[in-house]
């Protein structure tokens, strides 16, 4: 039996064929081959017929094959398009994405009919599609479905048993788990990797909250594994490239092939310091700092200040702001915070900000490799020293540090001015400027207690 494959417009560019013999040595199916106006992994089988019906509803339901499309059609459910022999492709998800964002799958309740639907799942996932799982009773399939059962009840069973993706993979892979803690760890991390594929932040952060729900799991916990799995992914794209308007503090005057010219994730020059300062910011921003001060009488008396207020007063008193873009937008969001507000943003703030690229940037910044392990402690009663057993040291050192570089970054400006021909007032100017800054870098590099020679 033969099944005309069309494009969108309706020409017909291939054909589907079904064997109906039931010789187990004849292959089942029969294709149209490759050609110049027929890619298979580029075409939705249905799709032609279903258009209008799928941008009505404002969904598409996807099955597999092409009987799974006819009676589904027959049966009142317009909007079905199948992938058609081919596991689900980048292309054909951007061929719904014409005509809506939502997506509906309908896929055989077997196991390979599981893997399929997972498989499909995460790439629509991806492509920031809103997926649903419908699952049909056991020795069922679309076609076989939709031939037993009134159109009115097939139509009431979809929209009752459309269940999001979280409430379908939880369900399937925590009867695979069956109570074994490996499994059920496997489970979840299977989930959060799903989820971690959501492009939108604020609903990948309603679907955490749900995952923490549904799997009984510290929400905190999903979120450090979902952000590991990120950084995972991005160390594995190192040619991705997360460009600023403004190219970042250069280690030479000139770019090149080692040190690309836009920002990236990778940390250098002056741009390490930068990057360690505005991820204690994010990090610390809230925590407290006691410093002794003297009162009018001279007599010492302790202050306390938020890690916040003093990077932030620290780099507008001395005008070095950030100059990397993003390093820049999260000073912002301090220095620029009403008067009337309670708190710094914090590492959450980031994690879900609009900017996607900003908030993987974050991810970027806040997360460590490493992880300190409770048996020292525990087991062995060692107590190990953390950041914030001393905030006050590491703020002013990464303060110090950061500022070290920069001016021997206006320093090595004022030079290079040197070498040009210069007015006697400008020269002037130039080497008092210099002066001050040869003691700025010694009185900086004293408080780090680095040695200038």
């Amino acid at each position: 039996v033969m099944f005309p494959i069309r494009s969108v417009s309706g020409k017909v560019i291939g054909f589907g064929g079904r064997i109906l013999d039931k010789d187990k040595k004849t292959a089942k199916y029969l294709n149209s081959p490759e050609s110049e106006i027929y890619h298979k992994s580029s075409v939705l089988y249905g799709l032609f017929e279903a258009r209008k019906a799928i941008s009505k509803e404002d969904c598409a339901i996807l099955v597999e094959g092409y009987t799974d499309v006819i009676s589904l059609h027959q049966s009142g459910i317009e909007n079905v398009v199948a992938s058609s022999g081919t596991s689900l492709t980048n292309d054909q998800i951007k061929l719904i994405r014409r005509y809506t964002s939502n997506i509906t799958m309908i896929y055989d309740g077997d196991a390979a009919g599981m893997k399929a639907t997972f498989r499909g799942l995460d790439m629509l996932l991806e492509q920031g599609m809103n997926v649903k799982i419908v699952t049909l009773p056991e020795g069922e399939d679309p076609d076989s479905f939709a031939k037993r059962n009134t159109s009115a009840y097939l139509k009431s069973f979809l929209d009752e048993q459309a269940a999001d993706f979280i409430k379908y993979k939880t369900s399937v892979l925590s009867a695979e788990a069956a109570g074994d803690p490996l499994k059920t760890a496997g489970m979840i991390k299977e989930v959060v990797q799903s989820v971690s594929l959501i492009p939108d932040l604020v609903l990948r952060s309603v679907y955490i909250k749900e995952t923490a729900s549904r799997l009984d799991t510290d929400e905190q916990t999903l979120i450090s594994e979902m952000n590991r799995v990120i950084r995972d992914k991005m160390q594995r794209l190192p040619e991705r490239s997360f460009q600023a308007d403004e190219p970042v503090l250069p280690v030479s005057p000139e770019p090149s092939a080692e040190r690309p010219e836009k920002t990236r994730f990778t940390e250098h020059g002056a741009f390490a310091q930068e990057a360690d300062l505005v991820r204690i910011l994010v990090l610390y921003g809230n925590e407290p700092v006691a410093f002794k001060e003297q009162d009018e009488e001279g007599n010492p008396e302790d202050h306390v200040y938020r890690v916040g207020d003093i990077i932030v007063h620290e780099l507008m008193a001395d005008e070095l702001l950030p100059e990397a873009e993003f390093n820049r937008q999260i000073f912002d969001a301090f220095a620029l915070l009403p008067e009337d507000a309670e708190a710094f943003p914090d590492e959450q703030f980031f994690l879900h900000h609009s900017n996607r690229d900003l908030a993987e940037y974050v991810i970027h910044l806040t997360s460590s490799p490493y992880e300190l392990s409770k048996n020292w402690l525990d087991k062995h009663q060692i107590f190990v020293s953390t950041e914030l057993h001393s905030t006050r040291k590491m703020v002013m050192s990464s303060l110090y540090s950061y500022k070290l570089r920069r001016v021997k970054k206006l320093l090595d400006q004022m030079n290079s001015k040197l070498e040009g021909d210069l007015p006697d007032d400008e020269l002037f100017s130039a080497l008092e400027q210099i002066k001050g800054l040869q003691a700025a870098k010694i009185e900086i590099a004293r408080q780090l207690s680095y040695v200038i020679v």
